[in-house]
C-alpha cells in the first residue's frame, strides 16, 4: 500500500491514489498550522487564489456542457440513423424523468408539508421545490414556484 506519493501532480491526476492525496493535505494543513498563521498566509493566499481560478474554469466547463451534450446527441442521432427505437427510448426516458420531477413537485413535496409541519419542513421543501424548477428549467427557480 503506497502511501506516499512519489509524484504530487500524477497521483491528483490518479483516481487510485485519493489515500496518497488526502494524506498528503492533512501533512501539508498541520505543516501550515505549525509554522504560523503569518509565515503561512502566502501559501494560504496561494491556495485561495487557485481555488478561485479552478471554480471560475469549472463554471467554464458548466456554461458550455450543454452544447457538448447536445453535439453528443446529434452524433448519436446521426449514427443510428434508421433506428427509430433508440429515438423511441430516448424520449421514454425524458418523459419518465419529466414524470417523476412533477410527481416529487405535486405528490412528494405537499406531503411533507402536510405530515411533518414547522419551519424546517417548509424550508426544506422550498429547498427540493427550487431544485425541481431549476430541472424543469423554470427559470427564475424561486419560492414563487411552491
Amino acid at each position: 500500500m503506497d502511501v506516499i506519493p512519489e509524484n504530487v501532480v500524477q497521483a491528483a491526476g490518479d483516481n487510485t491514489a485519493m489515500l496518497q492525496l488526502i494524506l498528503l493535505s492533512i501533512v501539508f494543513g498541520v505543516a501550515m498550522v505549525a509554522v504560523g498563521k503569518e509565515k503561512s498566509r502566502a501559501g494560504e493566499n496561494l491556495i485561495e487564489s487557485l481555488n478561485r481560478i479552478i471554480l471560475k474554469i469549472i463554471g467554464y466547463v458548466m456554461k458550455f456542457a450543454p452544447l457538448g451534450v447536445f453535439a453528443l446527441m446529434a452524433d448519436l442521432v446521426v449514427s443510428f440513423a434508421g433506428d427509430s427505437d433508440l429515438l423511441l427510448a430516448l424520449g421514454y426516458y425524458a418523459l419518465t424523468v419529466v414524470i417523476g420531477l412533477v410527481f416529487i413537485l405535486l405528490v412528494c413535496h405537499p406531503l411533507i408539508v402536510r405530515f411533518f409541519p414547522g419551519p424546517s419542513s417548509v424550508i426544506t421543501c422550498a429547498r427540493c421545490c427550487r431544485c425541481s424548477c431549476w430541472l424543469l428549467r423554470r427559470v427564475p427557480a424561486q419560492p414563487a414556484c411552491l
